[in-house]
């Protein structure tokens, strides 16, 4: 969670284990692709998710090789971990990035896709791949693209999620006890390849 007070970068808190998160704001404030400070004073929390991409995440393993460090195994588990730290100049040596891809509380529209408009243009990071489908046909064809195509985005992705738009239509599909309703998470089919055992 980013939240935002009177225009200005205030706290981002991780969701942890659902009731008790981290407050990783000092970290949130090393990542040059999220605004300190907004051009009007408003108050609003959006959510999002921190990630390093697959050329920092080489970078970041090559410094290690040359100080003798244990690599990382993904670029996930790297994120997560630098989130973590508490020396930010390593952190921002790192270079995070994030994208938002909800708007929970302020003022919201009556769609989703205009919530990640009006982010956008208060200059947060939406990802630009995000797209408003018309029908589930669309979502679905959208999903395969990115499953034939997923090599070519500069980060790591194991799926598609698909959001129902309208927020009232959300509120009423409401919530599990683990997740909502109106979001599905489409996962990719699990990569193979062939291994000689010897």
């Amino acid at each position: 969670s980013i939240i935002y007070l009177q225009g200005r970068l205030e706290a981002g808190v991780t969701r942890g284990d659902g009731m008790l998160g981290e407050d990783i704001t000092p970290n949130l404030k090393t990542l040059s692709c999220l605004p300190l400070e907004l051009n009007e004073p408003l108050d609003f929390e959006s959510r999002g998710e921190i990630f390093l991409s697959k050329k920092k995440f080489g970078q970041l393993n090559d410094r290690r090789i040359r100080s003798q460090e244990p690599l990382f195994k993904n670029p996930r588990n790297a994120a997560a971990g630098t989130l973590r730290m508490h020396d930010i100049a390593e952190v921002r040596r790192r270079n995070l990035d994030l994208f938002v891809y909800a708007l929970t509380e302020g003022p919201l529209e009556k769609w989703h896709s205009g919530n990640l408009e009006w982010l956008k243009g208060m200059g947060l990071p939406v990802n630009p791949e995000t797209k408003r489908c018309g029908h589930i046909e669309e979502a679905v064809e959208y999903y395969r693209f990115w499953e034939r195509n997923k090599e070519e985005l500069p980060y790591e992705i194991d799926g598609v999620v698909i959001k129902v738009d309208e927020l009232e239509l959300q509120q009423e599909l409401g919530f599990t006890a683990k997740s909502p309703r109106w979001a599905a998470a489409l996962k990719f089919s699990a990569e193979r390849t062939f291994s000689i055992l010897r």
